[in-house]
């Protein structure tokens, strides 16, 4: 097979079907063990890839770190009780609850609400991960989508993030926007029982992901593991550091009312 062979070869489907080859091979079990999983519910740029590539480093949890799903489109292994050849019996994903282009209102609220407690009485658990920095969410947003860079692994050539322009509209427009998913969020989870993590606390210092991975192992009811951090921060903490246009940007916001995002 020549490099363009490989290449063509190589797709995203085909990798991932590669992946689910190795893990079938290394973790299987002669003993079928009653499958398991755990939900995700977030949205982009709060940390959900570090949490859940840090989790899959667990003996027992398998995880799909990058993929999200959409609350009405369950995926196959939460449609029926399930027994598979695998020591990796705990299956992790990332979930969206929002509904795009939809108002948040109370009918939504409703069919999410539903659509959860039918996971949760299925077995699933709940875990709801917020950035509560929606200024740093926002930016972290802007700058991954204008450098194509979201996330950087720990062995991977490293990524240098040169300073950037922020459009203080998209900027705004944004913050706002995640404002109103984060309230319908909560609203929806309020009344159901959940694992409730935030970026700042649990994941954005790796002194903290230990903690993070006995925490949520408690509530799968699962002993511990030590955690292997393998992917880290791409931006500085100060904004002024990577943001050509800080002064500006500072101004705006704190005249928005959302003055405390530059204070955290």
């Amino acid at each position: 097979m020549n490099i363009n062979q490989r290449k063509k070869f190589l797709t995203k489907k085909n990798k991932d079907r590669l992946k689910s080859i190795y893990h079938s091979l290394i973790y299987f079990s002669f003993k079928k063990i009653k499958l398991k999983y755990f939900i995700v519910i977030t949205r982009e740029r709060s940390g959900s890839t570090c949490l859940l590539d840090l989790l899959s480093s667990h003996p027992k949890i398998l995880t799909n770190p990058h993929d999200f799903f959409n609350y009405k489109k369950v995926p196959v292994n939460f449609a029926e009780e399930r027994l598979i050849h695998s020591s990796k019996n705990v299956h992790g994903f990332k979930f969206r609850i929002q509904p795009f282009y939809l108002d948040y209102n109370v009918e939504n609220r409703n069919i999410a609400q539903k659509s959860l407690q039918n996971l949760t009485e299925k077995g699933g658990t709940l875990i709801h991960l917020q950035r509560k920095n929606l200024l740093k969410q926002g930016i972290s947003h802007l700058i991954a989508n204008a450098t194509k860079k979201e996330n950087f692994r720990k062995g991977q050539k490293p990524i240098k993030i040169t300073s950037v322009e922020i459009d203080p509209q998209e900027l705004m427009k944004y913050i706002k926007s995640n404002e109103l998913a984060l309230k319908f969020e909560q609203e929806t989870l309020q009344e159901l029982p959940h694992v409730s993590l935030t970026y700042e606390k649990d994941l954005q210092k790796q002194d903290c992901h230990q903690i993070t991975m006995d925490k949520v192992c408690q509530a799968l009811n699962l002993n511990s593991a030590p955690t292997i951090t393998r992917y880290t921060r791409i931006s500085a903490n100060k904004l002024s550091d990577y943001i050509l246009n800080y002064d500006e940007i500072a101004e705006i916001v704190k005249n928005s009312g959302y003055g405390q995002y530059l204070e955290e």
